[in-house]
């Protein structure tokens, strides 16, 4: 009797395991955002620059909302990155363009790999 009581016991044991585990693996994640090494730096002065010609240096609109292009409505956030163009590789980095945070590290990430080339359109702005 006693011998059938433990196997009971470990089954018991072994179904509450099973549903722990099964609570885990279905809990959603949250991904971690890595930052390159630039972002823990001061921003570049250009791309200060860059950020204010391209939406005043803001991420959000007064009404919460992402700043979008004015003449382009993919453009998001401060560095009005293109979610057309960039989107792909901003996800597979782990960036939400659409946060402060995303949008700046991706913008960090651009610069480090095309320099001022993405932001060509606004170089009159932020040129002089």
């Amino acid at each position: 009797m006693k011998n059938l009581w433990l196997k009971g016991f470990l089954y018991l044991i072994l179904i509450g395991l099973i549903i722990l585990l099964a609570k885990i693996i279905s809990i959603p994640r949250i991904e971690v955002v890595k930052l390159p090494k630039a972002y823990a730096a001061e921003i570049p002065p250009i791309l200060k620059k860059i950020a204010v010609c391209e939406s005043g240096g803001k991420q959000f609109n007064s009404d919460g909302s992402v700043v979008r292009g004015r003449i382009n409505r993919y453009d998001v956030g401060r560095f009005q990155i293109n979610l057309l163009y960039h989107q792909e590789q901003a996800t597979k980095l782990g960036y939400d363009l659409m946060s402060e945070q995303g949008n700046t590290a991706f913008a960090l990430w651009l610069y480090e790999h095309q320099g001022t080339k993405p932001w060509g359109w606004s170089n009159k702005c932020w040129k002089g």
